[in-house]
């Protein structure tokens, strides 16, 4: 995946995902890591981080061949907004994950992590040749929930009181997604 992947760029309507080195650490990124709003239904909730914290976990994603962990920056601007990563956590069944972290409270609302997890998901399917993408969230976050059904995800299962959430156990809800449910929802996506 690694040699794929070196110079990964893809370019959304807005902004375009990138690769992320220690060039591309500032002192926003870690701001957005250490705020408690940003990261509520995280499980990094509640811990505090470092910029060597921030250097180490891009260095151990880029060394992956498991994890492709990329940055969302605007076209105009070049601005970093936020992460989204792909774990390619079962390669016998060609299952994956992704997770998203959009940092700068200004682009919340606005559609973002849905295009950035669109074009990710994508990219997945096409050129690493995964057979179903997996995306879960604790029942407290609706937007993930709304997130997942707007790719055309399928709720697949709950983990009854398996997360502690600002201190009692919530439910997890898991979504699938194979290539039909997201090209069904997504047909301009199939051309490409």
């Amino acid at each position: 995946m690694k040699d794929l992947i070196k110079n990964i760029k893809i370019e959304c309507n807005e902004f375009s995902l990138e690769l992320l080195d220690s060039n591309k650490i500032s002192d926003r990124y870690l701001h957005w890591l250490n705020d408690p709003e940003v990261n509520r239904f995280s499980r990094r909730s509640g811990e505090s981080f470092s910029i060597d914290d921030i250097s180490q976990y891009i260095e151990i994603s880029n060394k992956s061949n498991d994890v492709l962990l990329l940055g969302i920056f605007l076209n105009k601007s070049k601005k970093h907004i936020g992460n989204i990563q792909l774990r390619y956590f079962d390669k016998r069944n060609r299952l994956a994950e992704i997770s998203t972290l959009l940092g700068e409270k200004d682009y919340w609302g606005k559609g973002i992590v849905v295009e950035a997890t669109r074009n990710l998901i994508n990219f997945g399917f096409n050129e690493l040749n995964i057979h179903k993408f997996i995306l879960g969230n604790i029942v407290p976050n609706r937007a993930s929930s709304f997130k997942s059904t707007t790719l055309g995800a399928k709720l697949e299962g709950t983990r009854r009181s398996h997360f502690l959430f600002e201190g009692k156990y919530v439910d997890v809800l898991e979504y699938g997604i194979l290539k039909e449910d997201f090209y069904k929802v997504f047909p301009e996506f199939s051309k490409k």
